[in-house]
């Protein structure tokens, strides 16, 4: 049987600003699944980043980059 061995994942705390029908909306789903607001945003932030490198996002337009 393998080892188990309690680990602290690394985490930062980081403030954001939010439009206030956006955090209703999540706090609403979270609610749903029973979950806390900071586990869906955090869900919903890793699923963002994992379609962005599926290629799933629009490519920004390279003559409209920023230098």
């Amino acid at each position: 049987m393998k080892e188990f061995i309690p680990q602290k994942a690394e985490k930062e705390v980081i403030s954001i600003r939010i439009e206030s029908n956006l955090l209703d909306e999540i706090d609403a789903t979270a609610a749903e699944y029973e979950i806390s607001r900071n586990s869906l945003i955090v869900q919903c932030i890793k699923y963002a980043m994992e379609n962005r490198r599926a290629g799933k996002f629009q490519q920004k337009d390279p003559e409209k980059r920023e230098k």
